[in-house]
């Protein structure tokens, strides 16, 4: 492999083929999950969404900062999205909450 007069340091620099990888996806960061669908639940559903929506877009102007492609950006936060999601109704439909217990409607 033969490099022409560049420069040690230009030769391990990032350029823009270079695989983006984000070491911790948002999605699997299961207190986070866990810890936003909490947050949610305290809310009324209007108020609940407003803060999903607050924290996507935390998330989004981060991974920004970090010049992730939007592409990556926009794949990470539908994962997160949808775990969030998930978690927040296996909450509600798993665990017992006001009159249910007591087998009222």
């Amino acid at each position: 492999m033969q490099t022409k007069n560049v420069p040690i340091v230009d030769r391990f620099a990032p350029n823009k083929r270079s695989a983006h990888l984000l070491a911790f996806p948002l999605a699997r960061r299961h207190s986070l999950v866990k810890k936003l669908a909490g947050q949610m639940l305290d809310r009324s559903p209007l108020d609940a969404d407003k803060h999903l929506t607050l924290a996507l877009g935390r998330h989004r102007r981060l991974l920004k900062q970090k010049q992730f492609p939007n592409a990556v950006i926009d794949a990470q936060l539908r994962a997160f999205e949808a775990a969030v999601r998930g978690e927040l109704w296996q909450r509600v439909m798993l665990e017992p909450r006001g009159g249910h217990e007591a087998g009222r409607p």
